[in-house]
């Protein structure tokens, strides 16, 4: 075990032998402990800056860079004195909202300057989730929500995808006949706004059969955020609905009743099934009603007994 703890410690001040920006590190050694400080390198430090939703935790990464911190109740963050390594070319900005859904990463260059730089603001883009994950077709309760920067206006893009199975295939292939109009690759935009507390939600349209894919924009003071992640949705026709829940059920439906009519005319021909069910009742069905009865009464005469001896 001492032999293990030395190798560490040796480890450790290799590693930092090379190093310039301040760590303390503790290594312990027969309950006596020893504190070795030591840097990393690091070419500039920046402060950094800007917004996102509310209560959402802000990461930072690139090479040899890591550092996350949380943004208020206002949404907005800073990163002060974020150290910035020599092999650093590019920072990402990753923001987790309180429900744990993720944004798209926003990257950037960092300065060749090695005086401290302040950035900002950085507008981070919103998170986007769908409520379901199976979607059928005329559905009104199918909504996509996330959250953003408090009180600000948002662009919704929707996107139509190419049919993926059978049934939207026939779908599509009937609505170009009737109406060859009817379908476009790209959507008008939509519009919505943020709440108080930076969160959003619009219904999803599900009156065709077919597959969209959607992200969101918010605009803080005219300037456009990164997209959110793309979420993408299949919606199921009426048709696949009813070949996979309704029919099955009209299936078993009527073979029961061609059972039930088969042996109807079956009975009503030879009598056997009519006779079965008398047999049986005659001779097993009373017999255990009469036991059952007998038995009963019996834990009813012992309880009664039971009471009686007691009182005395």
């Amino acid at each position: 075990m001492i032999r293990l703890k030395l190798l560490y410690l040796f480890t450790i001040l290799i590693y930092i032998s090379t190093s310039r920006y301040p760590v303390t590190v503790n290594a312990q050694k027969n309950q006596e402990t020893a504190e070795v400080k030591a840097e990393i390198p690091f070419r500039t430090s920046i402060n950094l800056y800007g917004w996102t939703s509310p209560d959402s935790i802000i990461q930072v990464t690139g090479d040899r860079i890591f550092a996350q911190i949380s943004s208020d109740q206002t949404g907005y963050f800073n990163f002060q004195k974020l150290a910035i390594s020599d092999e650093a070319k590019e920072i990402c900005l990753t923001t987790i909202d309180s429900e744990r859904r993720t944004g798209f990463p926003l990257c950037i260059s960092v300065p060749e300057s090695n005086d401290i730089t302040e950035i900002g603001p950085v507008i981070l883009s919103p998170t986007l989730s769908i409520s379901k994950n199976i979607i059928w077709q005329g559905d009104e309760r199918v909504y996509a929500s996330g959250k953003t920067i408090p009180n600000q206006n948002m662009q919704i893009s929707f996107f139509e995808v190419s049919p993926s199975n059978l049934s939207q295939k026939i779908f599509l292939s009937l609505t170009r006949i009737i109406s060859p109009i009817a379908l476009a690759r790209e959507l008008p935009y939509l519009t919505t706004t943020s709440d108080r507390k930076g969160q959003y939600s619009f219904n999803l349209p599900t009156d065709k059969a077919i597959s969209f894919r959607l992200f969101t924009k918010t605009y803080y003071q005219d300037n456009p955020s990164p997209k959110s992640q793309t979420v993408s949705y299949s919606i199921g026709s009426y048709m696949e609905y009813f070949l996979r829940y309704v029919l099955l059920w009209l299936i078993f439906a009527f073979i029961i009743l061609i059972t039930l009519g088969g042996i109807y005319i079956y009975d009503r021909k030879t009598g056997n099934i009519r006779k079965f069910f008398i047999e049986f009742t005659e001779m097993k069905l009373k017999p255990f009603a009469i036991r059952l009865d007998l038995r009963f009464r019996r834990i009813l005469y012992n309880v009664r007994q039971t009471k009686i001896s007691n009182r005395k």
